[in-house]
């Protein structure tokens, strides 16, 4: 998907039970009017997607297993085969019939999902891939790696078109544009750019957000602003020390880089997961330290804290229509809140 990250770093395996599923009230006071539960892995679910139709959902877990599920039922539809190690990142392109996985081993692989069949293997990174997209359209499929590079693909055939080269450490996240013409990455090494995916010699914009470090990024449906998860630092004059923090940044996109950049107050542990809602009043994220974080996208003073106690957070999705929040946990479960009675 659009997103996904991982380096190894907390590992920390949560053995489930086989499928199950269990629906239930939950509090008000957190504004949820239900959730169910999918024990969907024996292992850490580290990434999650969901077609734009709103008809499926695929996740991806620290074992190796990629599962396909009917995002209304919850019903586990197949496995995916061929993942020799830990899958950091998939997307589903928009109708759901295809599905690209990242691996640890380095390859991309493309499969139908109507019978689970490998399409494509594409190798090309020299390390873990920890970050995959599909375009609007579903005919290319971007990836980031820990080599530090971006690589463009052609999906029909599994070609290599482009290397984009600029970043000096791990690329933890990419997406398209709106339109599919540029791509937008976010990488350890502290920045944020854009890449011309055309012909054109045009460069994109980059731009240094932190000295840190960013872990994942997530466009706004108007396409014109970008959340980001960062780490970052700050001196607590209690402690006397410099105390390490996990930032959500939130700016508007222009043509030479961000613009109105606001910090808003993050996770205390590392923070993978981030989302905005469909209409785009709501930035959600996830973390190690177990907490999602609902934000108003445009008010700072808003925002609501959910402990969804499936341990570390990994990957959080709406469903297209925004009246769920699916939540990929460490402990295999993922998590769906309804937000609407």
């Amino acid at each position: 998907m659009k997103k996904q990250l991982l380096f190894p770093l907390l590992i920390l395996a949560g053995l489930g039970l086989l499928y199950s599923c269990a629906t239930y009230t939950h509090p008000d006071k957190y504004g949820f009017t239900e959730r169910s539960d999918i024990q969907a892995h024996q292992d850490e679910v580290l990434d999650i997607d969901l077609s734009a139709d709103g008809r499926f959902m695929a996740s991806a877990a620290l074992d190796g297993t990629v599962k396909l599920w009917d995002a209304r039922s919850y019903e586990e539809l197949r496995g995916f085969e061929g993942h020799p190690a830990p899958v950091n990142s998939l997307s589903l392109n928009a109708d759901g019939s295809l599905l690209v996985t990242g691996c640890r081993d380095g390859a991309l692989r493309i499969y139908r999902t109507e019978d689970a069949e490998l399409l494509h293997t594409m190798r090309g990174h020299a390390e873990d891939v920890f970050t995959v997209a599909f375009s609007p359209d579903g005919e290319y499929v971007l990836s980031g790696g820990r080599d530090g590079t971006l690589r463009y693909w052609r999906a029909a055939d599994g070609e290599l078109l482009k290397v984009l080269r600029g970043h000096s450490r791990t690329v933890n996240a990419v997406v398209f544009s709106s339109d599919g013409s540029k791509a937008y990455s976010a990488s350890l090494d502290g920045s944020f750019r854009s890449w011309y995916l055309g012909d054109e010699l045009a460069p994109g914009f980059v731009e240094k957000i932190n000295s840190f470090g960013l872990l994942n990024l997530d466009l706004h449906p108007s396409g014109d602003r970008i959340a980001l998860i960062g780490i970052d630092s700050v001196y607590d004059s209690t402690e006397k020390s410099w105390q390490r923090v996990f930032p959500v940044y939130l700016a508007d996109i222009g043509e030479i880089g961000t613009e109105n950049i606001e910090t808003r107050d993050g996770h205390s542990r590392y923070a993978w997961a981030l989302a905005w809602s469909p209409d785009g009043s709501t930035v959600v994220s996830g973390g190690n330290d177990r907490q999602l974080f609902f934000r108003d996208g445009r008010s700072p003073l808003k925002a609501q804290k959910v402990y969804p106690r499936i341990g570390s957070i990994w990957d959080v999705e709406y469903s297209p229509d925004g009246d769920r929040v699916f939540v990929a946990g460490a402990d295999g479960r993922i998590a769906v809140f309804g937000t609407k009675p």
